[in-house]
């Protein structure tokens, strides 16, 4: 099981926080073909993002971290009965230190402090602590090497007790009408969402744009949907063959129509070169929209909204009562199969042909 420390700070010691963040990235191993040790930052915009209350957000890191270090510089100045003026961490490094020790343990959280005038809580003062070494002005690369050895010590530990757990993950298997699993698990999570990806045939599970007028007329939002490429007569005729009772000029019509819907009723697709897309977005349209095409087969409908995804495989062949299932993953429950199909729609995305956005896209910053 990967090692996910969690990298706490005050603003004002960010340059700190990155610092060992680095450090704890250089301890890292492939094992398996996976990086033993990641560091995640409270800078990074996944851990913070927009719709979310601070504190849902801060709980959502907690569970999905294994282990913290909180970096407890000299943030404020408080004068005590006695008159003395000292100065203490930032509260909020203090009540992000007790959460994560609260659900980890104290020995999964690490408390890092280099300044000698830092007063902490009664509570947690008789704790060890790591004591690091810096100097004025800050320097990242004397930083790293006079803090290196302390830092991968106290990760030691906590690498070999996490390799040593079983890589079990949790998530829902499902059987139903696709659309109904998309309401119960997908829909829901729309409104805080700030990202949205999908990947289907010709119409994605749930008719989602009927959900998205919130969403599109938010700023930094984005949307990428990928389909098959029905312009390509082969492989129209291909799917038109496996899926039953679906002709090729339906299932381009249709396509075209699911375009339109997620564009705007304005969006003229050439019939013979999808590039020529023209569409003008929904009035007050905000969000980063972007449309792709692939000439791979697409076997299963793919709905990622921010940490949830929905996953149904396609039997192109025949309708099936029951119907086959479906899987619902949730990255804090399942962080190694998310990031599997994550980068597996990343992937697909890069070998596909981007027909409308304002620019190429790649991954997203995380």
């Amino acid at each position: 099981m990967q090692l996910r420390v969690f990298i706490g700070s005050s603003e004002k010691d960010l340059k700190y926080a990155q610092a060992i963040a680095k450090i704890v990235d250089g301890a890292s191993e492939m094992i398996d073909g996976e990086r033993s040790v990641t560091a995640v930052g409270w800078w990074d915009r996944n851990v913070f993002p927009l719709g979310q209350t601070l504190i849902e957000s801060l709980e959502l890191a907690v569970r999905r971290a294994n282990a913290a270090i909180l970096v407890a510089g000299p943030g404020d100045s408080v004068q005590k009965a006695d008159g003395k003026i000292v100065s203490q961490p930032r509260a909020n490094v203090i009540f992000e230190y007790g959460m994560f020790v609260a659900v980890r343990g104290r020995k999964q959280v690490g408390l890092a402090t280099f300044f000698e005038q830092v007063e902490l809580p009664s509570d947690i003062g008789g704790v060890l602590h790591m004591r690091l070494k810096t100097s004025e002005p800050f320097n990242e690369e004397d930083f790293i090497r006079d803090n290196k050895a302390e830092i991968e010590s106290w990760l030691k530990p906590l690498k070999t007790q996490a390799s040593k757990q079983a890589s079990f993950e949790r998530c829902w298997s499902v059987v139903g009408d696709a659309e109904k699993l998309a309401l119960e698990h997908i829909v829901p999570e729309i409104a805080t969402a700030t990202q949205i990806d999908m990947v289907s045939i010709y119409r994605p599970v749930a008719g989602m744009y009927r959900y998205l007028d919130d969403f599109r007329n938010t700023p930094g939002n984005r949307l990428r949907v990928c389909f098959a490429n029905m312009w390509d007569s082969t492989l129209e005729s291909a799917y038109a063959r496996k899926i039953a009772g679906k002709k090729a000029g339906y299932m381009r019509d249709s396509l075209l129509e699911t375009i339109q819907r997620y564009l705007g009723d304005e969006t003229v697709v050439d019939a013979t070169d999808p590039k020529r897309i023209r569409a003008t977005p929904p009035a007050g349209c905000a969000a980063d929209y972007r449309v792709y095409l692939t000439d791979q087969r697409v076997t299963y409908n793919y709905c990622r909204v921010d940490d949830v995804l929905l996953i149904i495989p396609l039997d192109m062949k025949k309708a099936q009562r029951p119907s086959p299932p479906g899987w619902v993953f949730r990255c804090d429950d399942a962080p190694h199969a998310f990031s599997y199909y994550v980068g597996d729609f990343e992937k697909i995305l890069a070998e596909s042909q981007q027909i409308y956005g304002t620019e190429k896209a790649g991954p997203p910053g995380q």
